[in-house]
């Protein structure tokens, strides 16, 4: 089973992330893959005679603390979901530019892959996806309610520059409104004033 999800920005587009100066990166900068690429490497680092099964099993076997050549091992905490079952992951990043993640589950011959063009997470998406692989709810995301006014906002915007003419009426009558209201008012600020 392959899992893999693309995040984006807000309006589900793309978001360019800030400029970064990559001369001094080398192959972090210079490198393109993309989720089928990962994929395909999984499957060589695991399926394919390209390494041997001695060298694979040195590769996934940790030696310093829980590193081993560039892979995180570690068997997967207690309460969460697949907990007990062995994890291998690898991550790779440009703070506040982008974000990948491969996290590969050799017992069960499965692999997450995400790629992303925001560093954060707010929400948890590979370990919903996690959830998900070993049949356990995921905990979907609740909207802030910052984002549920952005949300208001960015429809409104859109709806008024749609419907120009429309907008323009319903402004003209606010305003006569709100002017025949505050004259009203005034009026009837004068007579009490005027009383004896």
């Amino acid at each position: 089973m392959v899992l893999w999800a693309i995040s984006a920005g807000p309006d589900l587009g793309y978001v360019p992330g800030p400029y970064i100066d990559r001369s001094h990166i080398f192959a972090a900068g210079s490198m393109y893959s993309s989720i089928e690429d990962l994929y395909r490497w999984n499957q060589a680092l695991t399926h394919s005679n390209l390494f041997s099964e001695e060298l694979r099993k040195k590769i996934f076997t940790p030696g310093l603390g829980d590193w081993s050549y560039g892979w995180f091992v570690t068997r997967i905490a207690r309460g969460q979901p697949g907990e007990g079952s062995m994890m291998a992951e690898m991550r790779g990043d440009m703070p506040g530019n982008f974000f990948a993640w491969i996290l590969r589950y050799p017992e069960q011959d499965d692999v997450i892959i995400v790629l992303r063009n925001g560093y954060g997470s707010t929400e948890r998406l590979e370990q919903n996806l996690q959830a998900i692989l070993f049949d356990r709810e995921p905990h979907l995301p609740r909207r802030s309610p910052l984002d549920i006014a952005a949300q208001v906002g960015w429809v409104s915007v859109n709806w008024i520059v749609a419907h120009r003419f429309l907008s323009s009426l319903i402004v003209i009558l606010i305003v006569f409104w709100s002017a025949w209201a505050i004259r009203r008012r005034m009026g009837s600020e004068t007579l009490l004033t005027r009383k004896p």
